[in-house]
C-alpha cells in the first residue's frame, strides 16, 4: 500500500499508478464550494476552470492540463468511466477518534485497513483528511458493489 496525499501545487511528483491514470484524458479539478449550508466537492473543467459535469467527456482534461489550471483549485479529480479499466473505492470516516488528518497507517481505523490491505493498491489520503481512496485496476461487479455492507462511508467507482 502507498500512502499519499492529494495533488497541490508544485508537488509535481506523479506516483508509478497515477502515472498510468495521468495518460488518459480524464481528469478535472475541484475545490471546496458551499452548497446549502454544506460544503461539497464539485467537479471543474480545467479547459474552462468553470462547474461541469463529471459524466460530460468533453468536460475533462488531460492530466497535464489539470495540473496547469489547479492554481485557485485544491485538489485533482479522476473521472472514472465504463472504458477505461480502472475502480475507485473512497472510504471516508475511517480515522481514529482524535485523529484530525490523516498522517499513517496507524491513524486509520482497522475495519478500514482491512478494506486497505485486501485491495492491496494505491492508497490516498482524502481531501478531507479524514478518509482515504483506493485505486484498483479492475471493474468491480454490481453484486459486489452492493454487498460491502451498510458502511456509510464507503462509495465504490467503477
Amino acid at each position: 500500500m502507498t500512502l499519499s496525499s492529494s495533488a497541490q501545487p508544485g508537488q509535481p511528483t506523479i506516483y508509478p499508478a497515477i502515472a498510468e491514470l495521468a495518460q488518459l484524458d480524464q481528469w478535472v479539478i475541484s475545490k471546496y464550494v458551499e452548497r446549502n449550508g454544506k460544503l461539497d466537492k464539485p467537479p471543474f473543467s480545467p479547459a474552462t476552470r468553470r462547474p461541469c459535469s463529471h459524466s460530460n467527456p468533453a468536460h475533462w482534461s488531460s492530466h497535464e492540463a489539470a495540473l496547469m489550471a489547479l492554481p485557485g483549485f485544491k485538489w485533482l479529480g479522476f473521472v472514472f468511466h465504463d472504458a477505461d479499466p480502472y475502480s475507485g473505492i473512497d472510504v471516508d470516516g475511517c480515522a481514529k477518534p482524535g485523529i484530525q488528518q490523516i498522517r499513517t497507517r496507524d491513524d486509520i481505523e482497522d475495519w478500514a485497513l482491512l478494506i486497505i490491505d485486501q485491495a492491496n493498491s494505491y492508497t490516498e489520503i482524502s481531501p478531507s483528511g479524514k478518509g482515504v481512496k483506493i485505486w484498483v485496476r479492475g471493474k468491480l461487479a454490481d453484486a459486489i458493489k452492493h454487498s460491502l455492507g451498510e458502511h456509510r462511508g464507503i462509495e465504490v467507482y467503477s
